[in-house]
């Protein structure tokens, strides 16, 4: 989940295409994949409904020689986010930025044209018995929406019979700069006219920017075994141990419904500024049919 939690498109309508080439004496995958999006989401609270459109081009190369197979990926998204929320910001953003010094072409959210690559590099080698995977993804972004963050896994089994049991250990990182645009009527321009008359607007677009700029930055162990009862159906028991470090800015790690009651609106989160480690155990059957 550290690693791919990085991409959440949940859907695409487009079109692929792909080929392979022989090359010495290993084989290259090449695969382009284009296409649209187009989401939407009801969520309690000041949002309501979210619509998600935008598109989205990658390529794919798995170079595979022996047992062993590399592979480089890029993706390329561009997302328009439209809801209660984001027309708030936008609108406070145009109409008062420029008076309380927050230039609206620079905001540190863009709902609108945002651009997210993601560089992924992968690994495996699998001979029959033993098996080995690994993979690195870099993601960027042209708004706080989507962190820049990198992220990695290295996992390594042993088939023995029908067990194989391995262990796993992946981390995300938080790879975010500084905000293009400081807050809103920061001091000491909080004193002035301007920012006397639009005070509640800066409040607006600092509790949206910081909203916005909570980190995800945490790391997994994981130990497992997966049983293979035939070839449709396989058991899965894994154990996770999820250590997610304290700031220094607001970190939530790959958790989502991290705000508690007593943090109001949430802008500083107590599970964002404080260290946690999380068990996680699950049981799992996977079958084709």
């Amino acid at each position: 989940l550290d690693v791919y939690s990085l991409n959440s498109l949940k859907h695409l309508d487009g079109g692929d295409i792909g080929d392979r080439f022989e090359i010495g004496e290993g084989t290259l995958s090449a695969q382009f994949v284009a296409g649209r999006k187009n989401q939407h989401e009801t969520k309690t609270g000041v949002s309501g409904d979210i619509k998600l459109t935008g598109s989205s081009t990658m390529a794919s190369f798995i170079y595979d020689i022996g047992s062993t197979s590399y592979r480089l990926g890029v993706a390329r998204n561009i997302a328009y986010i439209s809801s209660n929320a984001s027309d708030l910001y936008l609108n406070t953003v145009a109409t008062a930025g420029p008076a309380i010094g927050y230039s609206p072409d620079t905001a540190n959210i863009k709902f609108e044209g945002g651009h997210t690559t993601l560089w992924d590099l992968g690994y495996s080698y699998d001979p029959g018995d033993v098996i080995l995977q690994g993979e690195y993804v870099i993601a960027r972004s042209e708004s706080s929406m989507v962190q820049a963050q990198n992220a990695g896994y290295i996992l390594a089994g042993y088939r023995k019979g029908k067990f194989t049991p391995f262990v796993a250990y992946s981390r995300i990182e938080s790879k975010q700069g500084a905000p293009r645009n400081a807050p809103a009527c920061n001091p000491p321009n909080n004193t002035s006219p301007a920012c006397r008359q639009y005070g509640l607007q800066a409040f607006i677009i600092n509790l949206y920017d910081s909203l916005s700029n909570v980190h995800v930055a945490d790391s997994t162990a994981s130990l497992g075994v997966r049983y293979d009862v035939n070839k449709n159906l396989d058991l899965k028991v894994q154990f996770d141990r999820v250590s997610k470090p304290a700031g220094p800015a607001p970190n939530s790690g790959v958790f989502i419904n991290y705000c508690q009651p007593s943090d109001g609106l949430c802008a500083n989160p107590a599970w964002g500024s404080t260290a946690h480690t999380v068990n996680l155990l699950t049981a799992t059957v996977d079958f084709v049919f």
